[in-house]
This record gives C-alpha cells, structure tokens and sequence, in this order.
C-alpha cells in the first residue's frame, strides 16, 4: 500500500483513485446522506435505519423507494445508478423519475435538511 490514507478497498488495480457517488454526497445530519448533483440539487437520500433488527440504509432516489442495502457504498451506488437511468431519452426505464417532476420533492429535502448547498 502505497501512502496513509489509502485502502485495498478503494483501490482498483491499476492503482488510479477512481470517483464514488458517494463524493456526491453530504451528511446534514448522522445517518443521512443526501446525493448532490452538478448543479447543487439533492436527487436522493440515503439514511441509516433498522429492519428486523438490523441495520440497513434505505436508498430512496427522488422521493422513490429502491429498496435497503447492507452497505452505505451499495446503497448510494443504488441511488446513483438510478439518476442516471433517469437522464437517459424519455427518462429511462422509470419514468416516475423525470427531470420535470423533481421540483416539489427537491424543496422538500431543501428545506429538511437546511445544510444541504
């Protein structure tokens, strides 16, 4: 391993640091994470939560559940993954996620978590 800081699990083998959605994301709050695009708009949240008695991390992409996740990594890439099939033509395969129906939802997560940029 070559400098502090840098682990096996973020690594790819050839040794370049690649992006993670997770950098697209703040933390206005413990446990919650709000994905942030390029022009400074939450598209979705991540929150640490319990079912069954265990922890999970609900990923939630403008306003839309997809579902739990064991990891926080797997979670945001759920949520990431999900808002680019919302930019593709016609808005992708889930078209409850079109561009023009994120207004009043980003308001909403704006003003709950009043840190977000």
């Amino acid at each position: 391993m070559s400098g502090p800081g840098r682990t096996l699990a973020c690594m790819p083998r050839d040794d370049q640091p690649r992006w993670h959605p997770l950098l697209a994301a703040v933390e206005p709050e413990p446990g919650v994470w709000v994905l942030i695009d390029t022009l400074q708009k939450p598209y979705g949240v991540v929150t640490i939560v319990r079912v069954d008695g265990h922890v999970r991390f609900r990923a939630e992409h403008v306003g839309n559940l997809l579902g739990y996740a064991t990891t926080l990594r797997a979670a945001v890439e759920r949520v990431h993954s999900a808002e680019l099939r919302s930019l593709l033509p016609g808005g992708g395969p889930n078209e409850y996620v079109t561009r023009p129906s994120r207004a009043p939802w980003i308001e909403e997560i704006t003003a709950r978590y009043r840190t977000c940029p």
